[in-house]
């Protein structure tokens, strides 16, 4: 009996394997038009991607949905310019999100990983930005139909890059080799993530660079507040080449600007590592530097 009972477990875990591994290909072609009709329901830009791969696998008892070699190309003011090209977005949400309609409500996603972005930010001398693609409806039921509910327990940034240029201020901030990761429930009003942030930041202003290439670190523990709009920082290290910071405070949006009251404190430094946030261009001017007093 016991034999047979085994053979009849052996069978049914065979079947449930080939159906994970068989339906990702007989709705391939239904979840890259999904995929195509969530990307350009709500944004005034082209965009185009190579692939969308569905496994049942992976992430088994989620799916896991990812779009390949994604490229957003902005119209208007900056018609032509790429505002995000990414190698790759993967998805995790539970299976029965697949079979959804618009009907059945909001969809779903568990966590969100985004590798090698590259992202293009852009603001003109007349004020005109390039990440402004959202478009403009009267049809308020069509927008709430194709909202989210972003039940996210953690998402990645992985090997990106980003960079900021504004023309009215003639501010460049370029970052690199960015790595940032997030734990937390965002679907909860209030909640804490736990950050972390690695980064190579070059910052100028009028063509003075205040930093070049600077490697960041950052641990932060954030406090989401979604009713009041409100994060305080709590629990937070930060590395700056070598300059140990620790900083805790808050960041409220209001409805017009924000209110900020954010305070920073140097731990063991001495001031040979204040002198460590130079870019390392001149690191090594510094190098035999002795310091007392």
């Amino acid at each position: 009996k016991l034999k047979k009972l085994f053979k009849i477990i052996g069978l049914v875990l065979l079947s449930v394997i080939v159906v994970l591994i068989v339906t990702p290909f007989l709705f391939q072609n239904q979840m890259k038009e999904a995929v195509k009709s969530l990307l350009n329901d709500s944004v005034n830009a082209q965009i185009d991607f190579e692939t969308v791969d569905l496994s049942l696998l992976s992430s088994f008892p989620h799916a896991n949905v990812t779009v390949g070699n994604l490229k957003i190309v902005n119209q208007k003011a900056f018609k032509g310019d790429t505002l995000c090209s990414v190698h790759s977005i993967s998805f995790d949400l539970p299976i029965k999100e697949l079979f959804k309609n618009e009907s059945d409500g909001p969809l779903v996603i568990n966590s969100i990983e985004i590798d090698e972005a590259i992202l293009s930010i852009k603001s003109d001398e007349f004020g005109n930005t390039n990440y402004d693609i959202s478009k403009v409806t009267e049809d308020v039921s069509t927008v709430n139909d194709r909202n989210f509910k972003l039940n996210i327990e953690d998402y990645a940034i992985r090997n990106s890059t980003v960079t900021y240029i504004d023309e009215t201020s003639n501010t460049v901030v370029n970052i690199t080799k960015l790595n940032h990761s997030v734990k937390g429930n965002f679907s909860s009003d209030f909640s804490d993530l736990q950050t972390k942030t690695e980064a190579r930041v070059s910052f100028s202003v009028d063509s003075i660079n205040y930093l070049n290439a600077t490697s960041i670190k950052l641990d932060a523990l954030i406090d989401l507040d979604l009713n009041e709009n409100k994060y305080t920082f709590k629990d937070n290290k930060a590395l700056i080449n070598k300059l140990p910071l620790e900083f805790n405070g808050f960041v409220k949006l209001l409805d017009v600007g924000q209110e900020m009251n954010i305070s920073f404190k140097s731990t063991g430094s001495s001031f040979k590592d204040f002198l460590a946030v130079l870019p390392k261009a001149y690191s090594k001017e510094i190098e035999a530097v002795t310091t007392t007093g």
